[in-house]
């Protein structure tokens, strides 16, 4: 065989006396000195060659001990040495290494995963590296402590190179040379292998010296090969086993010597515990994925209690790879079957050679091929050894469970829905200490497994949890976890360790194995940036954007967000305390799930699916969204009859493109679950209507403005809500978000029983209002009421019912611009209907809900955070925004964007980002001041930010400018004049470094005097004369001459006297552009923010608010 042999130390080459045939090999001597690193010439490696290593290694420069140890250094020479070798061997590398550095591994990393055609050999030299963080490092398939016993160190690493040695192999023990048996031979799967011990204090003293020799001299070989991936643990019932973890053990003597020193412990006997320790210590980081467990037991040291409490760890330990019991005794109790399908009997000094066979048959055929019957060893262990003695009982195995009642979850449910939708998942999880406290640490793992992931998740298997600081830990990688109990207890034994790797993280997720070859949903929690870190992670986050989408949330307010956007991430949530979100930021994770987004995707536009198996859409083409009324107000009777409606009446086989359908449930809390792109066919939409559970409460505000956050699929969406109670308190909110429905299409309210107050519904905007009153029955005509209200995407009429699947009481839609109650129509009306439906249509020409204030545009606010501005000019700046201009009069949040600028420009916040006046404080008191100042920059950004067009296709921008560069505004008047095309934009100058002069180039002409842009300088000059201050605010723009102001003793003015003083009454002028030289007054004056929002109303038609 061919082997590459590279990486030799001056202390260990010269000692070898190997007789290899045509082996090529090269030597590399490394160090962190770049320059410094020597390697020989490649050269076929024999007796007769040796010398040819031993020149390069006994070379005066090779020894330094001031330089320290660079293991990227050492490979990146020898990847290089083996391109110039023979391209059709085997590869290998054998390192050398007393270092162990975090950072110099992760570089490492980066460079092996792009070789993996290269096996790894690490042979650590001294005790100060880790092996836990060497054993990172991918393509290692052995890993060896080096000793100065030379005879014991070789015939290790030639075996790793499937060589012969002229040494002589260790002699061993007596007793351990004369009794092993191959039972485990050289053919035995790369699995990782536990051994678990019942060390407690009620074991029988001879049974555990029994079973420590069993395993070591029946069980172990001599030559068992690739001891590193073997773990043993010795358990009972306390918090402290005995752990010998993996990467423990240099030799096979070591791992027998280990297992015979293991002690009984002070507690008492616990399988449970047992189970649960090995998936604490030996799961998150194991060799080989597959993982084999044989746990040893006495039969008489459980209980049924404590094997149903085991029941959860043996699942996950059986879906990690295999669990094989083996029970002490002769009395065995089938209720172990529960936990494994391969339960051994054990009667010591008595069956042990049988035992032994069988134990290794199970382990060494692991993992069976895809073809064949799981386990088809396991009738001859159950029927051999489940009994009281060595004869037969076969009755006994009829009567015991099959071989196949213990599977994985999948194999379970193949027909389940995907839930959140179908596509791999990575949640990356920031394990830094740097910056998180523990407290923090552990909000983070608190709010993934409690907001972002929940209990209607399905098919855990795809889902992968990376947990990185200055490393990356893989812990929990695709098909690793089955169910919402295994997120739950997984992450909760994850530690705090230094440093942070962002870099790293991306390649570590790029090189997992993927569950499922769709879309890939990258979640990654950041604590902290590095620009150098950020600048090696670019590359690898447009591969991970490539394969679907990256989202990165920022925790706390400490970080250096700005340098994230280099990574041009699809979302960036910014959470200073994960313990105050919003009710709705569960939904935006959800909708930022790639699958969702890519269904979406495809909606756009809407033609690209006319000409696929769905050529048209029924009942409409339009998004369609179902909100069922969840709460206890309906009895359990009540709530399945609505749920029978809706999965059996309304939605029907007829119905289709069912990824523009949203199911969605509410009670105290929204729940939209199934959002656009979640739903594939009818049999998924039926099974998520029928995963819906009551709970108590019910709050339609937060309903209506959860809907408003979810992606539109089309033009047009038809929304209808299920109500069954509603509080008069909630009116506001529901007012408030119910027209933004409504202009998104149309927004039908189904009224369930009697105790909804229809004066208070008929109140909130809505399309229609069809009330159910007897709930005990379901209307024959109530599914045709709600598919002949829906509004279509196309301009022609939206397709209705075909005349046969209508009753002839069917709903005729009334237009007439009527009260209320005078335009009531039944449906039902003949003597068999018991059932009446009511279907209400409110007026539009009505003014009877509040408009959109101020405006109904789209409103971006800009500010300057650069540090041209002092700190206390910084702050006015957001206090101005935050604390006068926007009041409590504001609505509509969702249509408010915040950008800001320095040297590079920020666009965290677009439009349905900010919710409430709160969302919006809270996001300004990010911004934080760095160097420089584009203007340019921020007004592309801003051209780039979609409008929420449900509310308005116009732009207001307010911008805060504190300097200004005369190229700056050169390159800036394509954007400002595209800006204007949208609406306006509008500059409020700070501080003394920039002048209204400089800004003439973005206005329009002097005499345009409904110029969506003029220029206003506000000047304040203070005096005192007898003890009365006096201001005099001096304005003037490009056409007016000077005017003065007075403010005596801080008083304002009215705004009727300051627009009379100005000349704009009856706003005239369109759209004013305030320049503020010191922003003290502002503070104590209310003419700024009164120009502002008569900016922001463009001053349309309705002046009822002016």
């Amino acid at each position: 065989m061919k082997n590459y042999l590279f990486s030799l130390t001056i202390r260990s080459l010269p000692h070898w006396q190997v007789e290899l045939d045509a082996i090529e090999a090269s030597v590399v001597a490394y160090s962190s000195n770049v320059n410094a690193v020597i390697s020989g010439t490649p050269f076929n490696y024999g007796p007769n060659k040796t010398p040819l290593a031993f020149d390069i290694l006994n070379a005066n420069q090779l020894y330094n001990p001031d330089i320290s140890s660079n293991i990227t250094n050492g490979i990146q020479q020898a990847i290089h040495q083996l391109a110039l070798g023979r391209q059709d061997a085997n590869k290998k590398i054998l390192l050398f290494t007393a270092s162990s550095d975090p950072a110099d591994i992760a570089l490492s990393s980066s460079l092996l995963k792009q070789h993996s055609e290269i096996d790894i050999i690490i042979v650590i030299l001294g005790i100060t590296p880790d092996k836990n963080f060497l054993s990172m490092l991918p393509n290692v398939v052995q890993f060896f402590h080096y000793t100065n016993d030379v005879d014991n160190s070789v015939p290790q690493i030639n075996s790793a190179f499937c060589i012969k040695s002229t040494t002589a192999v260790p002699k061993t023990t007596p007793q351990t040379a004369t009794t092993i048996i191959p039972s485990l031979p050289l053919c035995a799967p790369q699995t990782s292998i536990v051994f678990a011990i019942d060390s407690s204090l009620g074991n029988n003293h001879q049974f555990y010296t029994l079973t420590k020799q069993f395993i070591t001299n029946k069980v172990l070989a001599q030559n068992y090969s690739d001891v590193r991936r073997i773990g043993a643990i010795g358990y009972d019932n306390t918090a402290n086993p005995q752990i010998s973890a993996f990467n423990s053990f240099i030799s096979i003597d070591d791992l027998l010597k280990e297992i015979q020193s293991f002690k009984l412990l002070a507690g008492s006997a616990s399988i449970t515990n047992g189970l649960y320790k090995i998936r604490e210590q030996f799961t998150r980081i194991r060799p080989y994925p597959l993982m084999q467990t044989i746990l040893f037991t006495t039969s008489d040291a459980y209980l049924r209690k404590d094997i149903i409490a085991a029941i959860p760890d043996s699942v996950y330990l059986q879906e990690m790879g295999q669990l094989i019991i083996v029970s002490l005794g002769t009395n065995t109790k089938k209720d172990l079957l529960q936990l494994s399908r391969n339960v051994l009997v054990w009667n010591p000094q008595t069956n042990d050679d049988d035992i032994a066979s069988t134990l290794g048959s199970l382990m060494c055929n692991f993992p069976l091929p895809p073809t064949e019957t799981p386990l088809t060893t396991t009738p001859r262990s159950i029927t051999t050894h489940i009994s009281a003695s060595s004869t037969p009982i076969t009755s006994k195995q009829t009567t015991l469970p099959p071989s196949t009642t213990i599977m994985p979850t999948t194999t379970l449910k193949p027909e389940q829905p995907y839930y959140p939708c179908k596509g791999d998942v990575v949640i990356a999880i920031d394990s830094s200490s740097d910056v998180l406290n523990a407290d923090d640490f552990n909000d983070q793992i608190n709010f993934i497994y409690n907001v972002f992931i929940n209990q209607r998740w399905t098919h855990f298997e795809r889902l992968a949890v990376p947990v990185f600081s200055a490393v990356t830990t893989p812990f929990y990688t695709f098909n690793t976890m089955h169910s919402y109990a295994d997120v739950q207890n997984n992450i909760n034994t994850i530690k705090q360790s230094p440093g942070f790797g962002l870099a790293n993280l991306l390649d570590t997720i790029l090189n997992l194995q993927r569950s499922i070859p769709t879309t890939l949903s990258t979640f990654v929690f950041v604590s902290e940036t590095d620009q150098l870190d950020i600048n090696n992670a670019i590359p690898l986050a447009e591969k991970l954007l490539a394969l679907g989408n990256l989202n990165i949330i920022v925790m706390g307010t400490k970080i250096k967000s700005a340098l994230l956007q280099a990574l041009k991430p699809t979302n960036l949530f910014m959470i200073p305390d994960l313990r105050q979100i919003s009710d709705t930021f569960s939904i935006k994770l959800m909708n930022a799930m790639a699958c969702n987004m890519h269904t979406t995707a495809s909606f756009v536009p809407s033609s690209s699916l006319a000409v696929t198996t769905q050529p048209s859409y029924y009942p409409v083409k339009s998004g369609i969204i179902i909100a069922i009324d969840s709460s206890t107000t309906l009895t359990a009777t009540q709530f399945l009859t609505q749920l029978k409606f809706v999965s059996n009446d309304l939605v029907t086989n007829q119905w289709n493109h069912y990824e523009r359908i949203a199911l969605v449930n509410y009670n105290q809390f929204p729940d939209a679950s199934y959002a656009f792109g979640t739903i594939n066919t009818e049999n998924e939409f039926t099974a998520f209507v029928n995963q819906i559970k009551q709970y108590d409460g019910s709050n339609l505000g937060a309903l209506l403005s959860s809907l408003i956050t979810l992606n539109q699929p089309l033009m047009k969406v038809n929304t209808y809500v299920f109500v069954s109670s509603l509080d008069h308190s909630d009116l506001p909110n529901c007012v408030k978000f119910a027209q933004t429905l409504m202009n998104q299409g149309s927004l039908t309210f189904i009224s369930l029983g009697l105790t909804v107050n229809q004066v208070d519904l008929s109140s909130i905007p809505h399309s229609n209002i069809i009330v159910w009153s007897d709930l005990s029955v379901i209307p024959p005509d109530l599914a045709a009421a709600i598919i002949g209200s829906m509004v279509s995407d196309n301009t022609q009429t939206s397709m209705q019912p075909t005349p046969s699947q209508l009753t002839t009481s069917s709903l005729e839609m009334t237009t007439q611009n009527m009260p209320i109650s005078s335009i009531q129509t039944t449906i039902g009306s003949s003597s068999t209907m018991s059932n009446p439906v009511t279907t209400m249509q409110m007026s539009t020409s009505t003014g009877t809900y509040p408009a959109i204030y101020p405006c109904s545009s789209n409103i971006m606010f800009t500010f300057d955070s650069s540090t041209n501005l002092s700190p206390i000019q910084f702050t006015d700046e957001i206090n101005l925004v935050k604390n006068n201009v926007i009041d409590s009069n504001w609505n509509n949040y969702e249509r408010i964007g915040i950008t800001w600028y320095d040297g590079k420009p920020t666009t965290f916040y677009g439009f349905g980002e900010i919710t409430t006046k709160s969302d919006f404080d809270l996001f300004v008191d990010f911004i934080e001041q760095r160097p420089g100042s584009n203007l340019a920059n921020i007004l592309k950004a801003i051209l780039k930010i979609p409008l929420n067009t449900n509310i308005s296709p116009k732009l207001s921008t307010f911008i805060f400018v504190s300097s200004l560069d005369d190229g700056d505004i050169k390159a800036s008047i394509p954007y400002a004049n595209q800006l204007k095309q949208l609406g306006s934009i509008n500059f409020i100058l700070i501080g003394d470094n920039s002048s209204v002069d400089q800004l003439k180039p973005l206005s329009p002409s002097s005499n345009t005097i409904k110029s969506k842009t003029s220029v206003y300088a506000f000047q304040s000059e203070t005096s005192e004369t007898d003890g009365i201050v006096t201001t005099n605010l001096f304005e003037k723009d490009s056409t007016a001459d000077l005017r003065i102001i007075n403010f005596h003793n801080g008083k304002c003015m009215s705004k009727n006297e300051l627009l009379k003083k100005l000349g704009r009454v009856n706003c005239e002028i369109v759209t004013p552009v305030i320049v503020s030289r010191e922003l003290f007054f502002l503070n104590n004056e209310e003419e700024l923010k009164d120009a502002i929002q008569m900016e922001a109303k463009d001053c349309e038609t309705d002046n009822t608010h002016k």
